[in-house]
């Protein structure tokens, strides 16, 4: 094969790939915005600060059915003054 054959193939089952990407997520651009977790997360008060109680409440306490406390102690360093920044590194 020479390389202008390899370039042309590469190009075509990369041109090709794009147009299967564009057609199967194209629905999507059409979705509304939703979020399910405003009541359990967003709004809930015990993830406003990041406290010894809270901490100890999220080991102990399904949140929204499930069971995951390190998630919740990530939703209050999220929302605590000043970690917000450093939290995205964590």
């Amino acid at each position: 094969m020479t390389n202008k054959k390899v370039f042309s193939s590469f190009f075509f089952y990369g041109f090709i790939l794009i147009i299967c990407s564009v057609i199967v997520y194209y629905p999507s651009l059409y979705n509304g915005f939703f979020c399910w977790d405003d009541q359990t997360v967003a709004l809930d008060p015990a993830y406003r600060h990041l406290t010894f109680a809270g901490i100890v409440h999220s080991f102990f306490t399904f949140h929204a059915g499930l069971y995951h406390p390190l998630t919740s102690i990530s939703f209050m360093l999220d929302y605590t003054p000043g970690m917000a920044a450093l939290s995205r590194f964590i």
